[in-house]
């Protein structure tokens, strides 16, 4: 029909998804599910946490027993480079060449020893930051240390004055032996061989208001040229 004009619609009906509520019963089984889920996870984080305590334990034997070893072993490579150098100031006089260049040899592997254990002892010191602190007697400190340098101190007959009624101290012992020993050390390997009256002084004193300790002796002190 002349004049008319077809107009063609197309129409889509959307389609309409229905999701279906979960009925009271699954709703109960996926809370006991959820439930079930959380507790694996607390019991693996209870299994987590004992491993980690274990580990800490671990380390920290380890650490002791680095500390243990390397003071241990200090303690006779000490010694040894103390007769060496008692016998230097002894019989240095009559010793031969020969024997003297053996003297050397002791010394020099005495000495590379004691630099290697002072390592693991540093070593052992950085892995100690955290370590808890505690009081103990500094009296009792310093006399455990002069057990290991007995041989050195009757060897050059040395006095070695420790002051009554030293206070009881608050930190790291092992950290504090090492310190002690390492005076001791000094002044026993620096006290002099003509010295009449060979003595070690360890005490504490005021000054500005704190207790400061001390290792003093009466010899003849370090030459600048062991200055480290």
């Amino acid at each position: 029909m002349s004049g008319v004009r077809t107009v063609g619609i197309e129409t889509r009906n959307p389609k309409v998804v229905m999701q279906k509520k979960p009925t009271c019963e699954e709703l109960k089984q996926r809370v006991k599910e959820l439930e079930e889920e959380a507790l694996r996870y607390s019991k693996a984080e209870e299994r987590l946490k004992g491993v980690l305590a274990d580990l800490a334990t671990k380390k920290e034997e380890l650490d002791s027993f680095v500390y243990r070893v390397s003071h241990d072993l200090k303690s006779p490579i000490v010694t040894i480079d103390g007769f060496v150098g008692a016998l230097r100031e002894d019989f240095g006089d009559v010793l031969p060449e020969e024997g003297k260049k053996y003297l050397r040899y002791i010394s020099d592997a005495a000495r590379k020893m004691e630099l290697l254990i002072n390592d693991l002892l540093d070593l052992s010191r950085i892995e100690r930051v955290n370590r808890k602190k505690r009081e103990f007697p500094f009296a009792r400190l310093v006399r455990d240390v002069l057990k290991a340098l007995q041989p050195q101190v009757k060897a050059r007959g040395i006095v070695v004055n420790i002051e009554e009624n030293l206070p009881v101290v608050y930190g790291d012992r092992r950290q504090l032996s090492r310190v002690v020993d390492n005076l001791l050390t000094n002044a026993i390997k620096y006290i002099g061989k003509e010295n009449p009256c060979p003595r070690i002084d360890v005490g504490v004193e005021e000054q500005d208001d704190q207790k400061v300790f001390f290792v003093r002796d009466n010899g003849i002190g370090i030459d600048e040229k062991d200055f480290d």
